[in-house]
């Protein structure tokens, strides 16, 4: 009598280990690379990494406690559980971030220790509460599969997270001075000072949503300061990224198949080079990475049990990925939601579906939409302005932005003396879609190759199982990259960083095809007995050795990352805030005047280290200096208003003044000549300060070292900043 076939219900024939050796060996090789990385500096790192970790881990657990409060209402009822606990994490901390807007928005004073630990706590309470059946019937396990190695994966890559997240905000990686310290950072810092949440006119980015920066303030809330929240801001960015690989590992349950996809995409994800260079950076990336990896394994729900509840959880998740940026809205919630349209097209039970996701989405980003209404009358400023209103801009700061965020390379608004048009030389943007996904290693390679691999198994072979999950999952990824290649200025990698999530999980679900033993195609022979079952699982070697070099080439790319990053001298230990501000330069320089002192920025935006009560606006916004030069009033009456101000000096970074007035533009009368000026070769100055020189302005022209101290300016050099003091 023949043997039966074997069944999908079979284990794997993986064996098993004791449960340590995976623990200890991911904790040996996490404490190794950390060390390694980090240097003379790592007990200093050390010693933050726990504190901030241990904080995370907080928030974490009472953001879980109030999300699965709300989610086990709606939840399909055979949902993977730990696609549930994942979930609920995720709707927590959207839930405590809108907390933070409605309460900070509204009660003057709220931002404080003893406002927002009390909520924590009782986040903590909840969860304990409502997990207490699991926590009494939870027994470790003495053994586990050897699968359970890939936690090494998670221990490495987590070491060199924690490795670039302690190094402080500005002094890791050269493109997150910019945005960091100019709003990601600096505008819930603004909030915090002020003690409560409003509208910061000289800085457009306070209107976008900010669904994680609210995150940011609650840190700085907890902790009492800025600076003494901004190392956790960081490791709560990361911490998202953690989210998303413990939802792929957790999610896939239903069968041996599933479970290989699992680990191999949550590996992979936590590998790749470009998730692990934002985790080092308090950017907003790596939360929308995380709600689409929840929406699209909600969906993968839908498309099995087509009932509202589950396209309510997909909405949910991709609302609160609206909420952490706008750029979600084409790259997120719009392909998803076609992708959903199209499975609907001839049911009218999965229309209501996607209609409830929609509004779903819609609820979920509405907070953000109601703040802007209420403060510019546009929902969504400042996109859109020439159709909803500019609110407080001037027809040139409209302009100005229009043009710098359009697909299109636009001349600087307005465009100064001796400009000069470098578009000609710029990539295509084929180019550049090549390079950001074949040539920078950023994405992995050899994953962008096993995607392509995996993309033609598909088209070939299309009667796969769970195949409409997958041409879904093509479908997103296809729409992503056509909204980023036509509408996404300079087509910055980041921006298109999420299409990692499905070209991950169609590499994964590639791979774990080849890997199963119960493959409809066995090229050497037919299963003939049980007894032959591992000797025909032709494919799980050439899997495992493709997924084990996509890790090592990924996790090779990152220590190589990490090295070229902080081998920059301006790469600093994991100093106290305040030490950068009172000692590196130009902050320390600033510091230096004195309490009394009060800096106006020109060319500078990025105020997260100087001194609170510093002015300054970015490039979109409207300058008070510039505004002053507009009037028709002498020297002597623009020095007085400015005192009347409260400015004490100037503060010129002639570097960011000259980027800025080549790229976006600048204000006329704060750059006219300054190009000709550098072309010349002649020190750099500009007519305004000039004739307040004349006035009785006094200048000191400064080239800062980066770790503190200063050096003399050269004769007709150019130095990196000037300080001009008021009479």
């Amino acid at each position: 009598m023949k043997s039966k076939q074997p069944t999908l219900q079979q284990p794997l024939p993986s064996g098993t280990i004791p449960t340590v050796v995976p623990i200890i060996a991911a904790v040996l090789a996490a404490a190794v690379v950390f060390i390694h990385l980090t240097g003379k500096v790592w007990t200093l790192s050390g010693e933050e990494a726990l504190k901030s970790l241990a904080f995370a881990v907080i928030l974490f657990i009472s953001a879980g406690g109030f999300g699965m409060a709300l989610l086990k209402r709606f939840v399909p009822n055979d949902s993977p559980h730990g696609l549930v606990v994942v979930s609920a994490i995720g709707l927590g901390l959207w839930m405590l971030s809108t907390a933070m807007l409605v309460v900070g928005t509204f009660i003057p004073g709220s931002l404080i220790e003893i406002v927002w630990w009390p909520v924590i706590f009782l986040g903590i309470f909840l969860g304990c509460w409502q997990g207490r059946e699991a926590i009494k019937s939870f027994r470790w396990p003495s053994r586990v599969s050897r699968w359970s190695l890939v936690w090494i994966v998670f221990g490495v890559a987590g070491a060199i997270w924690l490795a670039g997240a302690l190094r402080p905000p500005g002094f890791i990686c050269y493109g997150d001075v910019y945005d960091v310290l100019e709003y990601h950072l600096q505008v819930p810092r603004e909030f915090y000072l002020a003690g409560q949440i409003g509208q910061l006119q000289h800085n457009a980015y306070s209107y976008f949503p900010m669904g994680l920066e609210m995150l940011y303030l609650l840190a700085m809330c907890l902790l009492g300061g800025a600076y003494e929240g901004m190392y956790l801001a960081q490791i709560l960015h990361g911490a998202f990224g953690c989210l998303a690989v413990a939802a792929l590992l957790f999610s896939f349950k239903s069968d041996d198949r599933d479970r290989i996809r699992g680990r191999f995409a949550s590996a992979m994800l936590a590998s790749t080079p470009a998730i692990l260079y934002l985790s080092w950076l308090a950017f907003v990336e790596l939360s929308m990475v995380c709600y689409l990896t929840l929406g699209v394994l909600w969906l993968r729900v839908w498309l099995r049990d087509k009932s509202l509840r589950s396209a309510l959880c997909v909405g949910i998740m991709l609302g609160a990925a609206c909420a952490m940026k706008y750029i979600s809205i084409g790259i997120i919630a719009g392909p998803v939601l076609v992708m959903m349209l199209l499975a609907s097209v001839r049911s009218k039970k999965r229309f209501l579906s996607l209609l409830l996701a929609g509004l779903a989405i819609l609820i979920i980003f509405s907070p953000w939409l109601i703040r802007n209404c209420a403060y510019t009358g546009n929902p969504v400023f400042p996109l859109a302005t020439g159709t909803l209103g500019r609110a407080h801009w001037s027809p040139e700061s409209q302009q100005r932005w229009q043009d710098g965020h359009g697909p299109e390379n636009c001349p600087p608004v307005p465009q100064p003396a001796g400009w000069q048009d470098t578009n000609k030389n710029r990539p295509t943007r084929l180019q550049m879609l090549v390079k950001n996904f074949l040539t920078e290693d950023l994405f992995g390679k050899a994953l962008m190759v096993v995607a392509a691999g995996a993309v033609i198994a598909l088209l070939i072979r299309p009667n796969l199982r769970g195949k409409a999950w997958d041409f879904t999952l093509l479908g997103i990824v296809i729409i992503q990259a056509l909204v980023w290649y036509l509408l996404a200025h300079d087509m910055p990698w980041r921006f298109m960083v999420s299409a990692l999530v499905p070209v991950i999980l169609l590499s994964a679900g590639g791979l774990a095809r080849l890997a199963d033993p119960m493959k409809p195609l066995n090229p050497f022979k037919k299963f003939s007995a049980t007894s032959e079952y591992a000797k025909m699982n032709w494919g799980l070697a050439p899997a495992m050795g493709i997924f084990v070099a996509i890790i090592v080439l990924n996790l090779s790319s990152d220590v190589q990352l990490y090295s070229r990053e902080t081998r920059n001298q301006r790469s600093i230990p994991p100093w106290p805030g305040l030490d950068i501000a009172t000692h590196v330069d130009p902050y320390g320089a600033v510091a230096k005047l004195g309490p009394t002192a009060k800096v106006m920025l020109v060319g500078d935006a990025t105020a997260f280290y100087y001194p609170s009560g510093t002015i300054y606006a970015t490039t979109f916004d409207n300058h008070p200096l510039d505004e002053l030069a507009r009037l028709s009033i002498s020297d002597a009456e623009l020095i007085a208003r400015l005192r009347e101000m409260g400015v004490t000096h100037i503060l010129v970074n002639w570097p960011e003044l000259v980027r800025l007035s080549k790229t976006y533009g600048y204000p006329a009368s704060l750059s006219d000549g300054l190009l000709i000026r550098q072309q010349k070769g002649q020190k750099p100055s500009l007519a305004l300060l000039e004739r307040l020189v004349s006035a009785g302005m006094r200048e000191k022209q400064i080239g800062f070292t980066h770790q503190g101290g200063e050096r003399p300016a050269r004769k007709n050099s150019w130095p990196s900043y000037t300080i001009y003091a008021l009479p």
